[in-house]
């Protein structure tokens, strides 16, 4: 076998192949930061007149970083026919095996653990997030369930469907009318939603919609939408708005200029963290509370709760000079003092609730349970409940968990189909096209 040498060459000596096989321009900058972590560990292989045959990213790096000289693995009595071949066989052999995924995912939580950077490994954020999400203990409660979707959708705009004692318009949650076919007449006693965050998200189950725009834009949007929900209300009602901290003021700004009370903000924090690019990893969404003006607003909460600044910089235990112990427990805080272990049980508004394990049928999917014990606190039996961001359903299964009667507006016609067939699995009953009567088991079978 031809013993190889490595050898340093001037940057300047070598050369791209005229003809790119790969495009890989929008990663250069990404191989720079894999050569400042690590070195330029790998050579490149070049042809004795400096052709790259492989290593052509690297090369690039190497140019933009101003570096003088690289590695370099000499191609020495290769033929032209062998060098075309060999440069095709070492972009393509990576595609002769397949992750262990498993595997994978504890080098990965092994990593992140020792605090590494995890864009380094050349994976892209959202495969790493997703792999290290796989080993988190499984966590699903009653109803967080969803069903398959179809390539074809049941659902079509304008429809209204009825689904036991909710009710799924298919439309535009910033227009009135959209409103008006939903509600028929009734005001909504309490309103949770979830709209786009405006952060571009994409999950396996697609883009979400209204989810990329200006900051000018998005803020009309939301403005749009808050006053369709504000003129659905009833006086007194109250509002929970889970969104991004990134969009936070177009948010509360949007909120209070609708009309709505805006009284604090709440802390979901999740059993896992959402892997982005920021320094702090994300492990908590907030969730803007406030009401309607002009009557009482409804609370069933009691007084226990605490706010999150008391609670959020506390660890699991923390001892205080008076020797009293505090134990944070889920949504719990037990105070221990004194010989006879006297123990004082508080609630928390920093709300833990596991988040769901995959969202595959929608992007930014919440736990059935994290929705309930707002519906609870702000509701009653009977009441109705507005979201006008349906997404996967969530709110809906929540409420006939509950008890309540969800009125939902979904602008995607393929979520809204996610809605039905999600409630109908939960329950075994039907959904109904209110124009028709067509159940939608029977249009789902007529679309094959």
């Amino acid at each position: 076998m031809e013993k190889l040498t490595i050898e340093a060459w001037p940057v300047a000596r070598l050369r791209s192949y005229t003809r790119q096989l790969r495009k890989n321009d929008k990663n250069i900058e990404r191989m720079i930061a894999c050569i400042q972590e690590f070195g330029f560990r790998v050579p490149i292989l070049a042809r004795p007149d400096g052709e790259v045959i492989d290593g052509d990213l690297r090369l690039k790096a190497a140019q933009k970083m101003g570096l003088e000289s690289v590695p370099v693995i000499p191609a020495e009595g290769m033929s032209e026919e062998q060098v075309r071949a060999f440069r095709i066989l070492a972009n393509s052999s990576v595609a002769w095996s397949t992750w262990d995924d498993e595997v994978l995912a504890q080098e990965l939580r092994d990593l992140w653990d020792a605090d590494f950077n995890l864009e380094l490994t050349g994976l892209e954020l959202s495969e790493v997030e997703d792999l290290l999400q796989s080993i988190e203990p499984e966590s699903q409660e009653q109803g967080d369930a969803v069903p398959e979707t179809q390539a074809e959708p049941v659902v079509k705009p304008g429809d209204l469907w009825r689904l036991g004692e909710h009710f799924l318009f298919c439309g535009d949650s910033t227009k009135a009318e959209s409103y008006e076919q939903l509600m028929q007449g009734r005001e909504a006693d309490m309103i949770w939603t979830d709209p786009p965050y405006n952060v571009d998200y994409e999950g396996t189950a697609g883009k979400i919609k209204n989810d990329s725009m200006s900051d000018s834009a998005f803020r009309e949007f939301l403005e749009r939408a808050f006053a369709g929900m504000f003129g659905a209300m009833k006086k007194g009602g109250a509002a929970y708005v889970a969104h991004a901290d990134s969009e936070g003021v177009n948010f509360r700004e949007a909120f209070r200029k609708a009309g709505f009370r805006f009284s604090n903000c709440l802390i979901w924090r999740k059993n896992v963290f959402v892997l982005g690019r920021a320094d702090y990893q994300c492990q908590h969404e907030p969730i803007l509370y406030g009401w309607k003006p002009g009557a009482a607003h409804s609370w069933l909460g009691g007084r226990k709760r605490r706010s999150v600044q008391e609670l959020s910089e506390l660890g699991a235990v923390k001892v205080a000079p008076d020797g009293t112990v505090s134990l944070f427990l889920n949504d719990r805080a037990l105070h221990i003092s004194g010989q006879n272990l006297e123990v004082q049980d508080l609630e928390s508004s920093l709300v833990f609730e596991d988040k769901p394990q995959r969202s595959e049928l929608h992007p930014t999917m919440k736990p059935v349970a994290l929705v309930e014990r707002f519906l609870k606190n702000s509701s009653r039996k009977g009441e109705v409940v507005l979201d006008p961001f349906g997404g996967s359903g969530t709110t809906l299964i929540a409420c006939e968990r509950t008890r309540r009667a969800c009125r939902t507006i979904e602008l995607d016609t393929k979520f809204a189909d996610v809605i039905i067939r999600r409630w109908q699995e939960h329950t075994g009953k039907d959904a109904v096209l209110q124009s028709t009567g067509e159940r939608f088991a029977m249009l789902e079978a007529a679309n094959g």
